[in-house]
């Protein structure tokens, strides 16, 4: 086994990064394989970056009273248990606020997609798209908040009922956006796709939000930044 730690390279050969940490913080003797970490002064990088995401549920949506999608049943495959799900009317919205977390390395861009069912109309509504859209205004701490700008996330229907979809991923460019950087979005269905049926029972369903981020460390130097 090699070791651990290279004091002429300050590199570490690496397997987790947590565990990592957390055995070398205890006085344990670790070995690993491959050079994965290196040492930044005192802090972690990883070599390479890691993806993880930041996933906004329905349940941390607000609405604007008008245009607000609708609460409704879901019972997927038509038996065991009824869920309640959102389904999204033509020009259907909501909104919600994303902070970025401290382990992202700076400035990467993210990326944004949707989760989605066509619920039981996945057969009727084959190869019919749904305007899905996301309209963001992004700033860091001690920043302004821009003019917003939107971005198409529209997906096709793959003719299954209850299929669970993700949508074409969006790139949010990231190079100004910091720690705690704050997003401002509103999710929405824009109108005019080709959606055929639009009654209650009979429209998409939002499931989630998500925003990919890249990672190359456990936290940041500083508890508001990084140096």
């Amino acid at each position: 086994m090699g070791r651990v730690f290279n004091p002429l390279s300050r590199t570490i050969a690496a397997g987790c990064l947590i565990l990592l940490a957390v055995a070398i913080a205890a006085g344990a003797t670790v070995h690993v394989q491959t050079d994965l970490v290196r040492v930044v002064g005192k802090y972690f990088r990883l070599e390479d970056t890691a993806w993880d995401d930041l996933r906004i549920v329905p349940s941390a949506f607000d609405f604007a009273g008008s245009s607000d999608p609708a609460l409704v049943n879901w019972r997927p495959g038509g038996s065991g248990t009824t869920f309640k799900a959102w389904e999204f009317d033509n020009a259907d919205q909501a909104f919600f606020l994303v902070q970025l977390p401290h382990n992202r390395k700076p400035g990467t861009d993210l990326k944004v997609h949707v989760h989605w069912t066509p619920q039981t109309r996945g057969n009727e509504e084959n190869a019919k798209t749904v305007f899905w859209k996301i309209d963001i205004s992004a700033a860091s701490i001690g920043g302004t908040f821009p003019a917003s700008s939107v971005y198409d996330m529209s997906d096709a229907c793959d003719g299954v009922d209850d299929a669970h979809q993700m949508t074409p991923d969006i790139t949010v460019t990231g190079s100004t956006l910091g720690v705690s950087a704050m997003l401002q979005c509103r999710i929405f269905r824009d109108a005019g796709d080709s959606w055929a049926t639009n009654t209650t029972g009979n429209l998409p369903l939002l499931l989630e939000v998500d925003f990919h981020y890249e990672i190359d460390r456990l936290g940041s130097d500083n508890y508001n930044g990084n140096d």
